[in-house]
């Protein structure tokens, strides 16, 4: 996954795409049972990867395993000068949940806006897990949602 990374971002530098390519995503949507220890070992990698080739104003964005809270230990990403213009990408989905299957619109509105901002206000801060001083290096970005939501019976 690195080599094809490094392809893929050699390949940008070559046609000079910096102007149209302003932002990559290391890796859309890591899921649940990846091994944080990996996933973290390669955003790293690839950081560095972007930044030797595209350099600082390429932002670089990654996937938060849809558990932003597990970045959220005071140590990930917080350097002002080496994480800048990084972004902790959430999508927060509400629709592939067996509970919310049987909720009625309104009770929808009601689940999405508790735990949204729970989940919105779970990272990036420095001083985990008070969370009252926000990181200054990696931000954070919600880069898919849905509005949408299931009302198939329920199992």
């Amino acid at each position: 996954t690195v080599e094809i990374l490094t392809d893929l971002v050699q390949a940008m530098a070559k046609e000079d795409l910096q102007d149209v390519v302003t932002g990559f995503g290391l890796l859309n949507e890591p899921f649940l049972d990846c091994d944080q220890d990996v996933l973290r070992n390669y955003y790293h990698q690839g950081l560095q990867i972007v930044r030797n080739t595209l350099g600082q104003d390429t932002a670089v964005f990654v996937g938060d395993m849809f558990r932003a809270w597990r970045f959220n230990d005071g140590q990930f990403w917080i350097d002002a000068e080496e994480h800048s213009n990084t972004y902790l990408d959430s999508h927060p989905y509400h629709v592939f949940f067996e509970k919310g299957r049987a909720f009625t619109p309104k009770q929808h509105i009601a689940y999405v806006c508790r735990h949204g901002a729970e989940d919105v206000e779970s990272c990036c801060y420095e001083d985990a897990p008070a969370n009252t001083v926000p990181a200054e290096g990696i931000s954070r970005i919600m880069g898919e949602w849905s509005a949408a939501y299931d009302v198939l019976p329920t199992a």
